[in-house]
């Protein structure tokens, strides 16, 4: 009998305790047994148990890090804090009060010190992992697809388990430096010889870094784009100086400074590389070495600030960091968006400059540049003349639709192409090119307050914009107006008929039809044919195609070697304007006609090729018949068309040349505010081009 009552009394509450539920309801809640936020807290701390198995150890760390993010208002909260903020004030707070459970905690973060392996966790969380973006891409689509393994004894899945999503890794990188320093010393992370696997792990990691680093600035693709020798390349310097430096207790200073000079020297070898982007050439798997390298140097710099922290710094901010970062990686190595984002963002700039480059020369600053292109311009509109009408007799010969395609996408590509090599402008083709040219000169100034050039810029943009419609629009008209009166003169009537022109005239109203939408619909094809052309120059000076045409054995035999050097300098030249060409006529064709087949009907609007038709219908009509209503509304669809192409192509090339360049939106306001002030004080600045620079 008495081992019985001995037996209940041990089992009986401790009613002086923190601990018991009522005194924890009492102390913490306000009385208030219903609130399930310190209900909670309270059935988790009674659970923690330093004793238990490691796993359950973990288990017990991933359901406390979710309690902070469930929902519920945690007594004590202040205005506008963060729910998982005020919890985790809280949760420390309690921690304070009963002092047991703090000890038994810490006994828990020692547990998991000696247990888990952090070399993984420092190398690999938060860094590509794979030679190649494709291999990492599947890599991350099958970690977030599949289930996550158990922790045994990888720290990053520990932490990735404790924070699995953005919004986790984000609230604890917003924590206060306050905050933080309290959380890390109620934990206690272990000191003396408990942390002595900690430090060790940090000297493994960083050698591996170090090794990981030198084989990717070794690489073939990145050694031909260096004037550094092998030999000389800081590169293969790094991972002697970090093994020098780790392998002492107490850091020697000048092996510290040894190392980190070595770091910025592979920093700015780095940099070399990325400024000969322009005369190599870039590509994706570049994109994605230079990426990779970046994001070891970095780590690798956190590690050594910890490990051999430099003369007078304390290594405790870099420990805050480091953490910070690995919950980020743990995060990010799960995303495919960040993966292709990251790694885009360098090869759509690099294609931008290109397109930007070439931007330069549709910019005129003078009156006599303008007469000039509008002259070129003209000879634009004038080979648009006769691509309308080859348009109009391709529909006329009912070819099957595959066909028709094709006929008409040669046609297109073709005009396109013979503008290009005659010197000839094409309006619409200008605005993605000049947005690139215009955003470049934006991020140059960002840090000037007077707007005033980059404005300039604007204004001789909108210019040249005016200036190159003028000149298709008003040569198309005539050379239209010519072959008509040519054909009816050798065959005695017009070209099209009357039944013909009244279908053209009706499916171009702007009110009445979809002219509209086919009209910006076009403006992104106008986009998309620019993107594609600066990549195909960019896949041409990659792959060096121009030193290749210029070393054909034959080649060099038929015309002589300075003509086959002249030959692919010519080529190289034109290269981006033929492939735009090309790449935009089959698109204009290709791509209604795909859609048809799958049942949806889409058309084009090309701003000088409506003009064409339109003078072809008018001719139908006569001079009476062109007064009447419908044609007039028909007529002004080509002022819409024109906008519509113009405003839609540049509007996409100039957000993303924005986004390539990380231009900010206060920037971008900035512009827009400076450009409307200029128009209201100087409007005829954008329509009249002075006669000097």
């Amino acid at each position: 009998m008495p081992q019985a009552l001995a037996i209940i009394s041990e089992k009986e509450p401790d009613f002086t305790s923190l601990l018991e539920r009522g005194n924890f309801i009492t102390r913490f809640a306000g009385g208030d047994s219903r609130n399930r936020c310190v209900t909670q807290l309270h059935a988790l701390l009674e659970k923690l148990s330093p004793e238990a198995a490691f796993a359950a150890q973990a288990e017990w760390l991933e359901d406390v890090v979710g309690w902070l993010f469930e929902r519920g208002h945690p007594p004590g909260r202040l205005p506008r804090e963060h729910e998982a903020t005020a919890r985790l004030r809280l949760l420390l707070d309690v921690l304070d009060e009963i002092p047991e459970r703090k000890t038994a905690l810490r006994a828990l973060v020692v547990e998991a010190f000696t247990h888990l392996d952090p070399v993984h966790l420092f190398t690999d969380t938060g860094v590509p992992s794979q030679a190649s973006i494709f291999t990492e891409a599947w890599e991350r689509a099958t970690r977030s697809v599949l289930p996550e393994p158990p922790v045994e004894n990888d720290a990053g899945r520990m932490l990735f388990r404790l924070f699995p999503d953005a919004r986790s890794a984000a609230w604890f990188d917003g924590l206060s430096p306050e905050l933080l320093h309290r959380l890390f010393t109620t934990l206690a992370v272990p000191t003396a010889h408990a942390l002595a696997p900690m430090w060790q792990a940090m000297r493994d990691a960083a050698l591996v870094l170090a090794v990981r680093i030198s084989a990717a600035g070794t690489d073939e693709e990145l050694r031909e784009r260096t004037t550094a020798t092998v030999h000389d390349s800081p590169f293969l310097k790094l991972p002697l100086q970090v093994r020098q430096l780790i392998t002492e207790e107490k850091p020697d200073p000048e092996k510290n400074t040894a190392c980190r000079e070595c770091l910025a020297a592979c920093r700015k070898e780095k940099a070399r590389v990325i400024a000969s982007l322009d005369a190599t050439g870039i590509s994706l798997h570049l994109v994605y070495r230079l990426d990779y390298i970046r994001t070891l140097l970095d780590r690798l710099y956190i590690l050594l600030a910890i490990i051999a922290p430099p003369a007078g710094q304390v290594a405790e901010g870099q420990a805050f960091r480091l953490v910070q970062l690995l919950i980020r990686g743990g995060v990010r190595d799960r995303s495919l968006y960040e993966l292709f984002g990251r790694n885009s963002r360098l090869l759509a700039r690099r294609i931008i400059e290109r397109a930007g480059s070439t931007g330069e020369h549709y910019i005129s600053r003078t009156r006599a540049e303008w007469h000039q292109m509008v002259s070129s311009a003209s000879g634009g509109g004038f080979v648009t003349g006769f691509a309308v009408l080859f348009k109009f007799l391709i529909g006329w010969a009912k070819l099957p639709v595959l066909f028709e395609g094709l006929a008409l996408g040669s046609n297109y590509a073709l005009s396109f192409m013979l503008m290009q090599l005659c010197g000839f402008t094409l309006a619409t083709k200008q605005p993605s090119m000049t947005a690139a040219t215009l955003a470049g000169s934006i991020k140059e100034t960002e840090a000037a307050a007077d707007l005033t050039l980059l404005v300039d810029q604007v204004v001789r943009t909108v210019r040249s914009q005016l200036a190159a419609a003028i000149g298709n629009v008003g040569m198309v008209i005539p050379t239209a107006l010519g072959l008509d009166l040519l054909v009816k003169l050798l065959t005695g009537h017009h070209f099209l008929t009357a039944e013909y022109a009244e279908k053209v005239i009706r499916i171009h109203h702007p009110v009445t039809s979809l002219t509209v939408l086919w009209a910006a619909l076009t403006g992104c094809f106008l986009w998309a044919a620019s993107v594609a052309g600066g990549a195909i120059e960019n896949w041409f000076v990659v792959t060096k195609l121009p030193h290749s045409i210029a070393s054909i054995r034959w080649l060099r035999g038929l015309i002589g070697a300075h003509r086959a050097q002249s030959a692919a300098r010519s080529f190289s030249s034109h290269i981006a304007g033929l492939s735009v060409g090309l790449i935009l006529g089959f698109e204009l064709a290709l791509v209604p006609m795909l859609f048809s087949m799958i049942g949806i009907g889409i058309e084009v609007r090309h701003v000088t090729f409506v003009t064409g038709q339109l003078v072809y219908a008018g001719m139908t009509r006569g001079a009476f018949g062109v007064l009447h209503p419908d044609y007039l509304f028909a007529l002004c669809s080509i002022g819409v068309v024109g906008a519509l192409n113009f405003g839609v192509s540049f509007s996409l090339a100039l957000a993303v040349a924005f986004r390539a360049r990380d231009v900010r939106a206060a920037e971008q306001v900035r512009l827009l505010f400076a450009v409307g002030k200029r128009f209201r004080q100087r409007p005829l600045d954008f329509f009249r081009a002075p006669k000097d620079a």
